[in-house]
């Protein structure tokens, strides 16, 4: 049984469990992602869908800040190159009306130190790279909404 996940559901994706968080299942599971790629757009909310959590989408920073400001999120996942408004500004207007508002995380081609200098500056919480994995991202929510309830490491490191 789940006995050792009390407070985690589980959902598959490709024939493997998935432990999600307490804080990330059910109706306030809401995640933004924001990209101008449509396939990126596609493969993430697909992703994410089958995580069990709701997922609203926007093509660029405007649309972003906009969706942002109308409902709540629990995470945006927010792309740094974009036409009409960048990841950086938005993020910037984002904590500008929502201080203390959800994580938002830089999904970006760029990881470079320099880059992932300039995400944390503008008040993204965390670098992802493109391509995003199913196991990276389940890393991240695992370790960012419930530490270790559902990670399949021992130890510390």
């Amino acid at each position: 049984g789940l006995g050792r996940y009390p407070s985690a559901i589980v959902a598959h994706h490709e024939g493997e469990p998935l432990f999600l968080p307490a804080e990330l299942h059910g109706a306030a599971s809401r995640v933004l992602v924001v990209d101008d790629d449509a396939t990126n757009r596609l493969v993430l909310s697909r992703l994410l869908a089958r995580l069990g959590l709701e997922v609203e989408r926007a093509e660029h920073g405007a649309q972003a800040v906009e969706r942002a400001l109308e409902a709540p999120f629990d995470l945006i996942l927010m792309d740094c190159e974009m036409p009409v408004m960048d990841g950086f500004e938005a993020t910037l207007k984002i904590r500008e009306h929502l201080p203390g508002g959800p994580p938002i995380v830089a999904c970006t081609a760029y990881s470079s130190l320099e880059d992932r200098a300039r995400c944390l500056a503008v008040g993204m919480e965390e670098v992802l790279a493109k391509p995003l994995t199913r196991a990276r991202l389940e890393a991240y929510l695992d370790a960012r909404f419930d530490r270790g309830v559902s990670s399949s490491c021992s130890g510390g490191g």
